[in-house]
């Protein structure tokens, strides 16, 4: 809950630039949450994003909305126009100020099975379950959810936060407000085997992970330690569920990574990358900066330019999507073909009929 002057200064704190904010001082508006366009009542914080659902701003019963200048003639009377430049980032902000996370209490719970080696800030939550390893390094405000497992010399900076059932092995690093979600798997061994003879002799995997600041980790992800030196997440990259860093993978700052990409060894990429849902790279391949790899997308040679690709082989976006638009007419092309060989045919057999 929050009056509608507080929530705008937050939101300029923020980074948001807010150009409008109309506070009542006589009545002020308090927000107590956050809801859409259509279900919004006097109480919620609402925002337009799509020009598409202007319809639903003309309606809306909700006490202020988020919206652009080019949009903020459309908000009904009665709304609070809060001006903003991008209003589904201030959407973010105050989504999260409205609604923020009901954290435990500082301490460790009883069950709980902490090293007396580790160290353990006194503002930290360990929850029911946990076990924490031999020389582990746990900072302020860190909030460890139940079940998980923190190897030994493991390092959590300050406000990290690990959802239930989260394995992290020996030697992990991870950067402050990095938030790790349930049953993820951060330092596993790689996939290293020596082939001989028809046997696969395993690789000691001797490198750990890395992982940088305000990252975000998804449900059930992997990310392998590497054979030799680190596997390194840059600070602000965001993976989503069931994706897969294999060993020595260098991953650069604000990338994104979506659901079921899968990352072979020693792969590097750039800064501000997008891997789409199923996407991959195959190993020791460098991916520029700036690259997004559309959906099922697999980059098999190193990738020198930013800008969108698609396919298999990949190849710039535009130039997949014309192949498509070939592929689909196939069939279409193959009668064409067929019926022009029928006349050429005809055609033949009556000049020769004429000699």
């Amino acid at each position: 809950m929050m009056q509608l002057k507080d929530l705008c200064t937050a939101l300029q704190q923020a980074g948001v630039e807010v150009l409008a904010c109309e506070a009542d001082e006589k009545s002020p508006l308090v927000l107590e949450r956050v809801a859409d366009l259509e279900t919004a009542d006097a109480a919620a914080l609402s925002f337009l994003a799509n020009p598409k659902y202007l319809k639903a701003l003309a309606h809306t019963q909700a006490g202020a909305v988020l919206v652009r200048e080019a949009h903020a003639a459309s908000v009904p009377a009665g709304v609070v126009a809060i001006v903003v430049d991008d209003p589904y980032f201030a959407y973010a902000i105050a989504a999260r100020l409205l609604h923020p996370e009901k954290r435990p209490a500082a301490g460790i719970h009883p069950t709980a099975l902490v090293s007396p080696r580790a160290k353990v800030a006194d503002s930290a939550v360990i929850g029911p379950g946990v076990v924490v390893g031999d020389d582990s390094v746990i900072d302020e405000n860190v909030w460890i959810e139940a079940h998980c497992v923190i190897g030994a010399g493991v390092h959590l900076a300050s406000q990290v936060h690990l959802e239930p059932h989260v394995t992290l092995y020996e030697g992990v690093q991870i950067g402050e407000q990095t938030r790790i979600k349930a049953g993820a798997v951060i330092g596993s061994d790689g996939f290293g085997f020596a082939p001989r003879q028809g046997r696969w002799q395993p690789v000691p995997q001797l490198g750990s992970v890395k992982i940088g600041k305000r990252c975000s980790i998804g449900a059930n992800t992997t990310i392998d330690r590497g054979a030799l030196g680190d596997t390194v997440i840059g600070d602000d990259v965001i993976i989503d569920n069931l994706v897969h860093l294999a060993h020595n993978v260098k991953v650069g700052q604000g990338s994104a990574i979506v659901a079921q990409v899968g990352i072979s060894g020693s792969t590097e990429i750039g800064a501000h990358c997008v891997f789409a849902g199923q996407s991959a790279a195959t190993g020791h391949l460098k991916i520029a900066d700036g690259v997004q790899i559309m959906g099922r997308g697999v980059a098999s040679t190193d990738i020198k330019s930013p800008g969108q690709y698609g396919g298999f082989p990949l190849m710039p976006q535009k130039a997949w999507q014309k192949k498509a638009v070939y592929e689909r007419n196939l069939p279409k092309l193959a009668k064409e073909v067929k019926a022009l060989k029928q006349q050429l045919a005809t055609l033949q057999k009556k000049l020769e009929e004429l000699d």
